[in-house]
């Protein structure tokens, strides 16, 4: 996955900040069969599934109609993976033996998918 190119930061970021969000990030793989355009958002809340969702329906509207991206496409909107706020909730304290550990973590997404 790549930063988007500039044209589509251009067009979604003032979306996403004008619905009172952090637009932290926006990735795009383009592809003539199964396009992935991915945001990524956060507030001083966090972000729940409904915050996505939101986000999802108004950057989808403008892109229906601002047509930036030719072809089939999905649009997925979630928040950033916040390892800090998971290793906040963990004890290191209480383990006796210095731990391995493997974290998968798996954040929530919206996804829209386009076709023209």
């Amino acid at each position: 996955m790549k930063q988007a190119p500039e044209h589509l930061v251009n067009l979604i970021e003032p979306i996403v900040e004008g619905l009172g969000y952090e637009c932290v990030g926006i990735d795009y793989n383009p592809h003539p069969k199964h396009g992935l355009l991915r945001v990524y958002i956060d507030s001083e809340n966090g972000i729940l599934v409904e915050d996505c969702t939101k986000v999802s329906h108004q950057i989808s509207g403008v892109l229906d109609v601002e047509d930036p991206i030719q072809g089939f496409y999905q649009l997925e909107v979630s928040s950033p993976v916040r390892i800090d706020l998971f290793l906040k909730s963990v004890n290191l304290s209480s383990l006796s033996v210095a731990p391995s550990w493997f974290i998968y973590l798996k954040p929530f997404m919206v996804v829209e998918k386009s076709q023209d």
